[in-house]
Order: structure tokens, then C-alpha cells, then sequence
């Protein structure tokens, strides 16, 4: 509909950081009243001589279509330009509906700016079909200029109709201003950039923080404040774990005065077993992925983050991280492994002592 309601009097246009409002206050008024009026008052102008050529598609129709039609209905001019400003308001319609849509169906929790943005299928599919058609050309064409093509809208509308187990399927499509992969992992609907699929693919080294040193940097601050770690970033996209040093050390208090600890951030490795709430015994590969929901393309973003005794030479995983979610590891006990502090650790890393957070450094 965008295009048969013809250009905009009023736009807003970006290119790169740069926002432009396009104006065009004369789009209503006829070429001839302007021309007179130029004339009349002696103005100088510049007249486009393609105007006049009819070797392109405007002006043919300019010289050639619209004098045609004028013999059959002198009003034809305004006409269509009403027929354009009522489709224009119904434009206005249709997009208001899809973004309120939009609101009840997208997953906050994974949605990641132009970089990640997921619907719940469920919940689409539960509109009218038009709407779903609707809202997917909304939600695709978000942070672009130019909306995508139909046939595009006709594959993730398939897409997300799907009923069987097969969730290989990824679309593509090169936008004005990147490239998008388009897939579905069960119930979720993902429309992912190249510049976050260039960024998954980042290794992830393992990281050894000793906790004294973390702890010195924290006295130094007024206030207690969560210390940093960076477990990937680039120019773009930045994922770090917070911890809060103070309050890990008291938690991990042992009887032994000299006790040292490490805090390790270490990538997942694909046989490495560890054991969840979401299970009753430890998991890997496949079958962790499955029981934690985690998509494909997430899978080499897994990191856990564990104690470890230097003094005992033991470790202790406390948390597995991706970029948007976090699950405590069912072996995360008190070091001391005392009765009465079994859990100590678990209601601490509920209590954001550790937490995971992922930021944008440059917006597309």
C-alpha cells in the first residue's frame, strides 16, 4: 500500500547516524499553477529537461497516459491524488494495528535492537492470518528504509507455519543496510543481522580472575561496585559478567586463613557435563542444549563460570552464561560443604552477586 499512496509530503530519512526530514510542501499543488506562479512574479527556476523527454516512466506517463485518461474524466489529477491520501491513512491504519501487535508478540527478553528480534509463534498465530501477514512485514522491515518484498513475507509467514521438528530452514535477505538471516528455533521466530551472526562466531577464551585482586580494585570505590568481566565484544556488541568481589568473598569463607580463590569463565565444551534445575542428573551437548532451549546459533556462546580452591585444587561451577539468559549449575555448594550452608551460593547468585549483561556499542 506504501507504494500506490505515492510519495510522502512528510519523511523521515536516515543515512548512517544521520537523521534528514524530508518536506515536500508543494506535492499537492499542480506543475502548471506552479510554473505560472514562477512566471507571473519573474522567478528564476531550473526546469528538468528529462521532464520533458518521455524516455523514463515519469515523464511518459506525464506526456503519454495522463492526457489519455484526462478525456475520459477531466477530475482524473485529483483523484488520484485523493485515492493516494486515503490510502496513505490507511497506511497510518495498518501500522499502528502491526505495532501494537508487535508489542503483545515479540520476547523482550531476547530482543537485542536491530541485531536480534524474535516473536512468539504461538501468539502469532493465535491473530487473523491477515494480521500475521501484516505484522511480519512490519516486524522484517524494521530498521530499514525500504520495506521488504512479498515474497519474502510469503516465506516467513510459511516459515512460521510449520508444524514438524525440522528447524534447519533459514531465510535470507540483503537489506539496504545489512544483510538478515530469518530461522526458527521451536516456537520462536528470529530475524538475526550479519553483523550479531559475525559476532556469535567470536571464540570465547577461558578467563582467570583471582578474587583477592578483584576485591582490592573494589575497596578502592566508595561503594561496593560490580567489577566487570568481558567475556566477548567487538566494535558493535559488548557481553560482560558483573560480580560483586565484597560479597563473593564472604561466601566463600573457609576455616583456612590463607584460602585462595579463582573466579574461571571458561567456553562450555561440547562433552562437558554439568547439571541444571531444569534436570534431575548432569547433561551435555544435545541434549543440554534441548532441555535449556538454546538455538543453534547460540550454542558456541555458553560459558561457565566457577570457584576454584587454589589451596584444594577444586572447582566449583556456579553458573552457565549465553548472552541472553543464565541458569545456576546444581553443583553450585558452599566450598566449606558444610550442611547448614548447602544453597549458600545458589540464593547469592539470585541475588545478582553474579549477573550477566549484554550491550550494544554501536547501533546499526
Amino acid at each position: 500500500m506504501n507504494g500506490l499512496s505515492g510519495m510522502q509530503p512528510w519523511r523521515i530519512q536516515t543515512q548512517g547516524a544521520q537523521r534528514m526530514a524530508l518536506w515536500r510542501p508543494w506535492l499537492t499543488v499542480k506543475r502548471g499553477n506552479i510554473s505560472s506562479y514562477a512566471q507571473r512574479l519573474k522567478l528564476p527556476y531550473i526546469d528538468d529537461p528529462t521532464n520533458d523527454a518521455g524516455d523514463n516512466v515519469r515523464s511518459g506517463l506525464r506526456l503519454d497516459i495522463m492526457p489519455v485518461l484526462a478525456t475520459y474524466n477531466s477530475n482524473v489529477i485529483d483523484n488520484i491524488a485523493r485515492s493516494a491520501q486515503l490510502l496513505r491513512d490507511a497506511q497510518l491504519i495498518i501500522n499502528a494495528q502491526a505495532a501494537e501487535d508487535l508489542q503483545q508478540i515479540e520476547v523482550a527478553s531476547l530482543q537485542l535492537s536491530s541485531a536480534q528480534r524474535v516473536l512468539n509463534i504461538d501468539k502469532l498465530q493465535a491473530l487473523p492470518i491477515y494480521r500475521q501477514r501484516q505484522l511480519l512485514h512490519h516486524w522484517l522491515g524494521q530498521d530499514e528504509p525500504l520495506p521488504p518484498a512479498k515474497q519474502l513475507v510469503d516465506d516467513v509467514f510459511m516459515l512460521s507455519q510449520r508444524g514438524d521438528a525440522d528447524h534447519q530452514t533459514a531465510l535470507f535477505w540483503q537489506a539496504r543496510k545489512q544483510s538478515y538471516t530469518i530461522c526458527r528455533y521451536r516456537q520462536q521466530l528470529y530475524r538475526l543481522s550479519s553483523e550479531w551472526s559475525k559476532w556469535l562466531a567470536l571464540p570465547l577464551t577461558k578467563q582467570i580472575q583471582p578474587l583477592s585482586n578483584l576485591v582490592v580494585a573494589d575497596a578502592y570505590s566508595a561503594a561496593a561496585q560490580p567489577v566487570s568481566v568481558t567475556l566477548r565484544s567487538d566494535d558493535n556488541f559488548i557481553w560482560q559478567v558483573q560480580m560483586m568481589p565484597d560479597a563473593l568473598v564472604k561466601l566463600l569463607d573457609s576455616d583456612q586463613d590463607d584460602e585462595r580463590f579463582e573466579i574461571t569463565f571458561a567456553p562450555l565444551g561440547r562433552q562437558q557435563r554439568v547439571q541444571t534445575a531444569l534436570a534431575s542428573r548432569p547433561q551435555a551437548g544435545k541434549k543440554l542444549y534441548q532441555t535449556l532451549g538454546v538455538p543453534v546459533w547460540l550454542r558456541e556462546s555458553l560459558v561457565v563460570v566457577s570457584a576454584v580452591s587454589v589451596q584444594q585444587d577444586k572447582e566449583w561451577p556456579l553458573l552457565l552464561v549465553s548472552p541472553f539468559e543464565s541458569w545456576i549449575l546444581g553443583t553450585s555448594r558452599s566450598l566449606t560443604d558444610t550442611t547448614e550452608n548447602i544453597g549458600v551460593l545458589d540464593s547469592a547468585i539470585r541475588s545478582n552477586v553474579i549477573r550477566n549483561s549484554l550491550s550494544i556499542n554501536n547501533a546499526f
